[in-house]
């Protein structure tokens, strides 16, 4: 019974076809590893440059809100009314977009869901 078998392989060549398909899966699978393994990196490197470029942009604000602080309390010629004026605006600024945070949010969300089909199409 066993030579019948090997007697149909060879003549189909069925042999060759398994083999064949058995590379073609495990070439796929390679090549499905190697793109996941380059979007990860690709994402992992986009989120390091903007958390060091919030990071830059958070020293920057906070310095120059201090420095705007100092300046307004040496025109008062008083050591506190700086920082009030300027959490005061940071606090106008606060309640205007936890008003607005819906529109915000649904802006945000068709800007990202433009930029991914635009990544689909290229």
């Amino acid at each position: 019974m066993e030579k019948i078998k090997d007697i149909l392989f060879k003549l189909f060549k069925l042999e060759n076809i398994a083999f064949n398909l058995t590379g073609y899966v495990e070439s796929k699978l390679e090549l499905f590893k190697l793109e996941i393994r380059t979007d990860v990196t690709k994402a992992l490197s986009r989120a390091m440059t903007l958390i060091f470029l919030a990071l830059l942009g958070f020293l920057f604000l906070l310095f120059l809100s201090l420095g705007l602080a100092y300046l307004i309390n040496s025109f008062f010629e008083a050591q506190y009314v700086g920082f009030f004026v300027i959490a005061l605006f940071y606090g106008i600024v606060f309640v205007s977009l936890y008003i607005n945070r819906k529109a915000l949010s649904s802006n945000m969300e068709e800007q990202i869901l433009k930029s991914q089909k635009n990544k689909v199409t290229d």
